[in-house]
């Protein structure tokens, strides 16, 4: 497992193959580099529970906006976190499944709302896929901690099929108007879970190959 990780200190809990706990307290690498991690998980057939592909403790400062009575400008606020994850979606036909994103209690986003991810002649096998998480701190007219509206989370899931790429094709994007969080570190969760019933001709799966997290878009 390769990793280049970040400064100050965030907290990782990657459930899987990957470590239960891991400190990340290195300088910021090229580009805004915070957190990168090549380890391979793998999310299979599990209907009864959702499993957590990322768990991110972000300190207050890394989503802090300061009082401006102009809230077009940029320097007041922190810039945008943005999470990236890359790997393969094994799904067979009529499989259903949710993909949610919370951060903290300031923002939710049910990205996949059980959703049948594919149709009834085509599933995925092994095909790649993207998920991409931006938080971004929102100028305000107030230096009242935790505002409303101080923060905008927006995140899409994109995948195709190998075989028939148009017919195979999902995307799903969302988006939501929340709350930055500063009287402490906040944890950002991104939760995958199997839904309906299992197909016993074979397992559906997600594989995590690459998670990255930097400062910026």
């Amino acid at each position: 497992m390769r990793r280049m990780i970040a400064l100050v200190t965030f907290t990782l809990l990657l459930l899987g193959a990957a470590p239960a706990l891991a400190q990340v307290r290195a300088p910021v690498g090229p580009g805004g580099l915070l957190y990168w991690d090549n380890a391979t998980r793998s999310y299979s057939n599990d209907r009864v529970t959702q499993q957590k592909v990322l768990g991110l403790l972000i300190p207050p400062s890394f989503v802090a906006t300061q009082r401006t009575t102009n809230t077009t400008t940029i320097w007041p606020t922190s810039a945008p976190i943005s999470v990236k994850i890359i790997g393969q979606l094994t799904a067979l036909t009529t499989v259903q499944a949710a993909l949610g994103i919370n951060y903290g209690t300031g923002a939710t986003l049910s990205l996949i709302n059980s959703a049948v991810l594919t149709s009834a002649n085509e599933g995925f096998s092994d095909a790649p896929f993207v998920l991409t998480v931006y938080l971004v701190p929102l100028a305000t007219t107030s230096a009242t901690p935790n505002m409303s509206n101080s923060l905008w989370m927006q995140a899409k899931f994109a995948t195709a099929g190998l075989s028939n790429a148009n017919a195979g094709r999902v995307e799903y994007t969302a988006r939501v108007l929340g709350t930055s969080v500063l009287a402490s570190p906040t944890e950002l969760n991104i939760y995958w879970h199997w839904l309906g019933t299992a197909v016993a001709s074979g397992t559906s799966s997600l594989r995590v190959h690459s998670t990255q997290v930097k400062i910026g878009l």
